[in-house]
């Protein structure tokens, strides 16, 4: 279940409309890398230190690929892909990596990780 909070904000698309209340995620909580290893091991062979090795491996292999350019398909999951942004220059010759202003991830679920968040349950609380 997703918990929601009414907040007060302006209109994003009109700044000079009314006021209004917007839903807003109420953060759960967190999970850390144990808990999932832990709760991974007790579904499988491997005990929750393997699991660790595994899972720091995956983290280690996903960052690597990232790094060097590779979009790493992660299957029902999605898709994390590099992507840049920064200044541009009127010719191709002009444009050097002193042009990249940031250099981030960008995670595209998979249709069918879509079609789960779609099956949520939502529920209002108070702030």
């Amino acid at each position: 279940m997703i918990q929601f909070k009414p907040v007060q904000r302006n209109n994003p698309r009109d700044k000079d409309a009314p006021m209004k209340y917007y839903p807003q995620l109420k953060k759960t909580g967190e999970i850390d890398f144990k808990t999932i290893a832990e709760e991974l091991s007790n579904s499988s062979t491997l005990n929750s230190v393997d699991m660790r090795a595994v899972l720091y491996g995956l983290q280690n292999m996903l960052i690597k690929y990232l790094k060097n350019g590779y979009t790493v398909k992660f299957g029902d999951l999605g898709n994390f892909r590099p992507s840049l942004g920064g200044s541009g220059e009127d010719t191709p010759e002009l444009l050097t990596a002193n042009h990249v202003s940031k250099v981030k991830i960008i995670f595209s679920p998979s249709p069918n990780l879509k079609e789960v968040m779609k099956t949520v349950t939502l529920k209002k609380v108070n702030k």
